[in-house]
């Protein structure tokens, strides 16, 4: 995501520096549908489907093996 000129980030000028905080309402909003739009793209398509199924059980099984390693420290 490309924050140069965008609405997502302000400015506050102080007297010795210029701070950026990010604008969280509009970036929450932002997200928000973005993450609808793409559900329900998963809804219609089927090869993006399988591959956020693909990609997601990469990510569990990674976790798994993280957690794993944790457990077996304690």
């Amino acid at each position: 995501m490309n924050f140069q000129d965008s609405y997502f980030l302000k400015k506050v000028k102080t007297e010795n520096e210029e701070i950026l905080f990010l604008n969280i309402p509009d970036f929450y909003e932002y997200t928000k549908s973005a993450l609808k739009d793409y559900e329900e793209e998963l809804d219609r398509n089927e090869s993006l489907r399988e591959i956020f199924k693909k990609r997601y059980d990469q990510i569990v099984s990674l976790d798994y093996g993280q957690m794993r390693v944790l457990r077996s420290k304690f």
